[in-house]
């Protein structure tokens, strides 16, 4: 199985890496600051947004502000369809970025 992904590794993504870890679930992480606490659970820790969508065929969107979302966004590839690559987000994002989000990333044939 993939592991999962999960980009932004703060509170709220540190919270569900643990719980996804303690379920035996390989999980995959990004964040720009420190990965210790992450890898100390047991994660494995990716040096850039786009590896963790690139190895996860789902990732989790845990970004603490739009500018953030739309920086991770605009460094991710293209895909073809038939590469299943899907992004949740858990962020507490306005309706309107996460409309340009899905648009964004339906643009890379990423399902939002």
């Amino acid at each position: 199985m993939d592991p999962i992904g999960i980009i932004g590794v703060g509170q709220i993504g540190l919270a569900v890496a643990e719980r996804l870890i303690a379920s035996d679930l390989a999980t995959m992480g990004y964040r720009r600051a420190s990965l210790d606490a992450f890898t100390a659970l047991g994660g494995t820790a990716a040096n850039a947004s786009n590896e963790v969508v690139e190895e996860c065929a789902l990732s989790l969107e845990c970004l603490p502000n739009e500018p953030a979302l739309f920086d991770v966004i605009q460094q991710l590839p293209h895909y073809a369809p038939e590469d299943g690559k899907t992004i949740v987000s858990l962020s507490s994002h306005s309706l309107v970025a996460k409309e340009e989000a899905n648009r964004r990333l339906g643009e890379r044939n990423i399902v939002y």
